[in-house]
């Protein structure tokens, strides 16, 4: 194994002969190195023009969001009402299902009871004529 297999391999230090090619590799790359940070700093001057175009992709991204966050907002505004309706709707159907106890009052009046809605008994007339007779089924 020679000196070029045992730097290859990490076993040893890089040969004389490749030294010098190294040497000029490792330059010319802190010199490429060195124009990139330069191009980069000379591209990236703080100008007006920049200032503006950063502030005005700001108020853009900021709007946005905010618009987000409202939208976020109205759903759940329109959720919690929806559902307050549905309790409210529940609430009522059960109270009219149950119907009005015999001893509510309302605040300075009286209820009718339930026995007072109920329809009076069939008369005579009524009875010999059918109405209010059930249909029979067939």
């Amino acid at each position: 194994m020679n000196d070029a297999e045992r730097w290859i391999n990490g076993e040893g230090p890089e040969p004389a002969a490749i030294t010098e090619l190294l040497a000029s590799s490792r330059a010319a790359a802190r010199e490429a190195r060195a124009e990139r940070e330069a191009r980069a700093a000379r591209d990236m001057e703080w100008t007006p023009e920049l200032e503006a175009r950063l502030h005005r992709n700001f108020t853009v991204a900021l709007a946005a969001q905010r618009r987000g966050w409202a939208r976020a907002r109205r759903i759940k505004i329109a959720v919690a009402v929806g559902a307050g309706a549905a309790v409210v709707a529940g609430v009522v159907a059960v109270v009219l299902r149950a119907g009005v106890p015999a001893g509510l009052t309302l605040p300075g009046e009286m209820a009718p009871s339930v026995l007072e809605l109920a329809p009076a008994e069939p008369t005579a007339t009524a009875t010999a004529t059918g109405a209010g007779a059930p249909a029979p089924r067939r």
